[in-house]
């Protein structure tokens, strides 16, 4: 498998593993000890990181359970499941806290 795929859709995968683990950009930048805003900057392909800051982000997503594979045109996000359980009790949780707080 080669990793260029990945490198370069990397802002696009990065934006959808920290969705699918509901993590804000400023949680995820720092768990990879990467500034927030060239995480954010990154993330809208308007920006870079450098090979050691991706490196380290892939590292964080990989520790949390998300894993990235590819094909010749394919990208693909792996979530494990327990990943995916503890991401949606705690999307689950947000959602009811920001509907109490509506009513």
């Amino acid at each position: 498998m080669s990793i260029a795929p990945i490198v370069n859709g990397f802002p696009l995968l990065s934006r959808v593993a920290r969705t699918a683990l509901n993590w804000t950009q400023e949680h995820a930048a720092n768990e990879a000890d990467v500034p927030k805003i060239s995480l954010a900057r990154f993330e809208i392909f308007s920006g870079d990181l450098s090979s050691a800051q991706i490196g380290r982000l892939f590292c964080v997503y990989e520790a949390a359970g998300i894993s990235f594979t590819s094909t010749t045109d394919v990208l693909r996000i792996e979530i494990g499941q327990a990943t995916a359980e503890i991401a949606s009790a705690s999307i689950a949780g947000a959602r009811r806290s920001d509907y109490k707080g509506s009513q």
